[in-house]
């Protein structure tokens, strides 16, 4: 998975800009602070939103691979066997599948 800094550093270069030093040396360049802060943090916020998704994919894939299945509690009132099984949802929304920042 990548961390933050890989995706910010990504973001930045999508950009044109080298690094994100050089990227938030550029936008104040010519702006009073207070435009520099608000472009930056609409940057930064798109940062976070990709990095969000990082970490969701991650999750999802973890709960993919840790996924557990469990009888159903009607399972004795039920005759086929792919009606008596059930994805355990607790398998699927443990902390475990959530990668550590």
């Amino acid at each position: 998975m990548k961390n933050f800094e890989d995706v910010r550093n990504e973001y930045f270069i999508e950009l044109g800009f080298k690094n994100p030093e050089s990227a938030v040396f550029d936008m104040s360049l010519g702006r009073s602070k207070l435009e520099s802060a608000i472009m930056i943090e609409r940057h930064y916020t798109e940062i976070g939103k990709r990095f969000a998704l990082e970490v969701a994919k991650e999750s999802l894939s973890n709960a993919a691979d840790n996924v557990s299945m469990k009888m159903k509690d009607n399972a004795y009132e039920l005759d086929l066997m792919d009606d008596i099984l059930e994805v355990d949802k607790e398998s699927i929304l443990s902390h475990d599948n959530i990668p550590e920042l």
